[in-house]
């Protein structure tokens, strides 16, 4: 729940670096911000209609890991890894421990394996998982949420080329006395270009 603390005509002066709840920060001693009361909190009002008229929110509501594991189990390896690095990075800068732990431990529900290489980078232990209000589902995986190997994966090396019908190649054209000088052999195709261009001290990429 977001406190909204910053919200518009707001006159209070919050307290706590949390605009949101729940939050640990009261585990390690600091002020963790309004909590909710079941005694002076909000209630939906049932009012009978043909029922009573209720805010009930659906069971997949308390799913909260079987998305996170379909996604990060559709990425590429490579993907995977980049991933984990970003966790790494972003909880390194994370200087409450306590948080550092609870967040391995929702990671552990998402996938063991991504907990251990974050745990790993953080030089810490993998904990327990942490209390889960739905199973967790092994949904089929998506190729469409990865970008290597995805549907929307731009092969440029494969565009066909009109000296080259299995992808790009890219050749230096040397000009003048140093093309004379080159290797036997070191010069594929070079009987390809114009002559404009071997008389040219530049570099030439051929795509």
């Amino acid at each position: 729940m977001n406190f909204q603390r910053d919200g518009q005509m707001q006159m209070l002066r919050p307290k706590g670096r949390a605009n949101y709840e729940p939050n640990s920060l009261g585990n390690a001693g600091e002020i963790s911000g309004p909590r909710e009361c079941s005694a002076t909190g909000f209630e939906t009002f049932p009012s009978a209609e043909q029922g009573d008229k209720l805010r009930i929110r659906a069971e997949s509501f308390a799913d909260h890991y079987s998305q996170a594991r379909l996604f990060f189990r559709s990425l590429d390896p490579a993907e995977q890894a980049h991933l984990a690095s970003a966790f790494v990075f972003e909880l390194s800068k994370v200087t409450i421990r306590e948080i550092r732990r609870r967040m391995l431990a929702n990671l552990v529900n998402v996938d063991p394996n991504l907990a251990g290489r974050v745990a790993g980078g953080l030089n810490m232990e993998v904990p327990v998982a942490s209390p889960v209000a739905a199973p967790v589902q092994d949904l089929e995986l998506s190729p469409a949420l990865r970008i290597i190997g995805g549907p929307h994966e731009l092969h440029t090396l494969k565009r066909p080329h009109r000296w080259n019908s299995g992808g790009r190649r890219v050749e230096p054209a040397i000009g003048g006395p140093a093309r004379n000088q080159c290797p036997r052999g070191w010069w594929p195709g070079a009987h390809r270009r114009s002559e404009n261009w071997r008389h040219q001290n530049v570099g030439w990429v051929g795509a």
